[in-house]
């Protein structure tokens, strides 16, 4: 469901500082592994500029991600299989659109809170859900699509950041642990 009233919209629809348009014909359903490529509940604003259809946009997203526990197995294997995100803030995304006769060039990027806490059981092993960390997530993108001949279109992107994995297509992990704490994974797309 997505609903928009003037610049303001709400719902779930893609995420966004992704380029749907870069999507190429391709017959896997999920595209190319290197793409951002999810849709995501949040709510957005859209300021258009000039008549050529450009635009910026900032939108407040549902902050969903995974966690990896990595050498918390080797030390504590309970720990680690009671480690979950706790995703307390939302995504923080940004783009701006830039709409030309021979197609269009977009650059986004996105702020996020990784946080990781353990289940508690409630019965006073661990009743408050420690440990407890986070730490900052970011990513950038720059996407483009170039019409050359005819119906013929260049499609081009380039993804980078830490602790985005959930925001590719093919998924991964956001946030790992290791001996010296919490860690948001480095991701590279290029479409």
């Amino acid at each position: 469901f997505w609903g928009q009233w003037r610049n303001w919209g709400g719902g779930q629809t893609f995420s966004n500082w992704m380029d749907i348009e870069i999507f190429p014909n391709t017959i896997d359903y999920w595209g190319p592994p290197g793409m951002l490529y999810v849709r995501k509940p949040q709510v957005r604003y859209t300021q258009f500029v000039g008549r050529s259809g450009s635009h910026w946009a900032v939108a407040l997203e549902d902050p969903s991600s995974d966690v990896d526990p990595g050498d918390v197995r080797e030390i504590d294997q309970d720990l680690a299989d009671d480690l979950q995100t706790r995703d307390s803030l939302p995504d923080l995304t940004l783009k701006w659109r830039g709409e030309h006769e021979w197609g269009h060039y977009q650059v986004g990027g996105v702020l996020r809170k990784l946080d990781v806490e353990t289940v508690s059981d409630g019965l006073g092993g661990n009743s408050n859900n420690t440990p407890k960390e986070d730490t900052l997530g970011w990513g950038a993108a720059f996407t483009s699509v170039i019409t050359t001949t005819g119906k013929d279109k260049l499609k081009l992107g380039l993804v980078y950041g830490e602790g985005i994995a959930s925001y590719f297509n093919d998924g991964g992990t956001a946030i790992g642990l290791e001996s010296g704490g919490l860690e948001a994974v480095e991701s590279l797309g290029v479409t």
